[in-house]
């Protein structure tokens, strides 16, 4: 059976979902004002900044996480009245009136997670896209986040051919010039692979038969006291070390009285997101991953 070819005919880059998370809200607010930078001759990039009242006062958010206000119930829920919930409505009512292919939602972490691909669906098209991009961009990661319908409530989900850009490390409220021309680049890279794949008549040849990908199994909190206070750090052995391999019997916390706390499973796991700082008022000190080799027809 020959491949049906994917074309992208819109494509939007949206940033400022977090408020605090500016290297890649200023970067995208710099293509808004030059955007020569992404027009290309076969599709049309729209920019969107997600929580620009988050971005002024620099806040996370105002009422709650915009990036969990995209679930399809909460979506068409009229109690749902909260800044951010009717955010999520006019961002979704927006990325359809301009009939968006592809949606490339870029966050920053203070983790040591790179240049970081989060994606929830593995669509043959993106798989090619992130094989060509390993390829040509050594600091590129691949995290396949698979999450159900009900768990759907990330702006990634309202899009069939989306993924979440997370560059790090960077502390929150903080531009970093490195990582914004980096991702600069990656995105620019995105944007010609689109342009070639759109004229072509079969895919690019990305010379690779597998991918690397890191997928997500669960997360682990803080150890915590009766009172739901924090007792223990992460490990020195594990900070800033995402995508290295943790061990059975390895420490991965540290209590403040100096006691170590040990990992007790049966496999070696890869962590991602190790100690992010806004993740601590969801109850996450790390995510853990498998590390995986997929085939790529």
């Amino acid at each position: 059976m020959i491949e049906q070819k994917t074309t992208i005919k819109n494509l939007a880059l949206i940033a400022g979902v977090h408020g605090n998370e500016l290297t890649p809200a200023y970067l995208v607010k710099y293509l808004q004002k030059s955007p020569n930078l992404i027009a290309r001759s076969s599709f049309q990039s729209h920019s969107l900044i997600a929580n620009p009242l988050a971005l002024k006062q620099r806040f996370r958010y105002i009422d709650t996480d915009l990036n969990r206000c995209f679930n399809q119930k909460d979506l068409v829920n009229p109690d749902c009245q909260q800044y951010e919930q009717k955010r999520a409505k006019k961002i979704v009512k927006e990325i359809r009136e301009k009939s968006i292919d592809l949606l490339i939602d870029i966050h920053s972490t203070t983790s040591n997670m790179m240049l970081a691909i989060i994606y929830s669906n593995p669509h043959p098209w993106l798989l090619k896209l992130f094989t060509y991009l390993t390829k040509i961009n050594p600091d590129v990661r691949l995290i396949y986040h698979p999450v159900s319908e009900e768990e759907n409530h990330f702006l990634k989900g309202i899009c069939p051919l989306a993924f979440t850009l997370e560059i790090g490390p960077v502390n929150h409220g903080v531009i970093c010039p490195y990582l914004f021309r980096q991702t600069e680049t990656l995105i620019y890279q995105i944007l010609d692979y689109i342009e070639q794949e759109n004229y072509l008549a079969a895919h690019l040849d990305t010379f690779s038969e597998s991918l690397t990908v890191y997928q997500r199994l669960g997360s682990i909190d803080y150890p915590r006291d009766e009172q739901g206070e924090i007792k223990a750090m992460l490990h020195p052995q594990i900070l800033q070390r995402d995508y290295q391999a943790i061990q059975p019997n390895q420490p991965i916390f540290l209590g403040f009285d100096g006691q170590e706390i040990i990992y007790r499973g049966e496999s070696e796991l890869y962590p991602i997101f190790v100690g992010e700082s806004s993740y601590k008022e969801k109850g996450i000190a790390l995510c853990w991953t498998a590390k995986k080799q997929i085939d790529i027809n």
